[in-house]
């Protein structure tokens, strides 16, 4: 434990020695920050257990544009859909890992974002 805290505080000071800002910089979007400030949820359907409804939910400042990706984890090609929450029924039961690609815009900063969350389809 002791190298590995020795290692994350090096890491620490080398980084924060070679990190400076611009006046570009500046203005920048901060990716990790955002990426903490997003999650998905997921609803599996009383009557279909195969049918889940999935939500990003963004807890920061900056604008979510409206058009977010989603690999449902099964095989199925990638899907877009306008708005925070999407919709999909497995053909198969099991767990799946789906994942979003969520853009996050601060002016003309973007970020993409790409959260998971773990599903059981029955």
């Amino acid at each position: 434990m002791k190298k590995f805290l020795l290692t994350f505080a090096i890491a620490a000071i080398v980084l924060g020695a070679n990190t400076s800002c611009s006046d570009d910089d500046k203005d920048a979007i901060d990716c990790t920050i955002e990426a903490a400030k997003v999650d998905i949820h997921h609803q599996v359907d009383a009557t279909d257990t195969k049918k889940v409804t999935f939500s990003v939910e963004y807890k920061g400042s900056q604008t979510v544009l409206d058009e977010i990706s989603w690999d449902f984890g099964d095989g199925t090609p990638v899907e877009a859909f306008s708005g925070l929450t999407a919709e999909h029924t497995y053909a198969d039961a099991g767990n799946y890992t789906v994942k979003a690609t969520v853009v996050i815009q601060d002016g003309d900063n973007l970020c993409f974002v790409e959260p998971r969350e773990e599903v059981t389809a029955k």
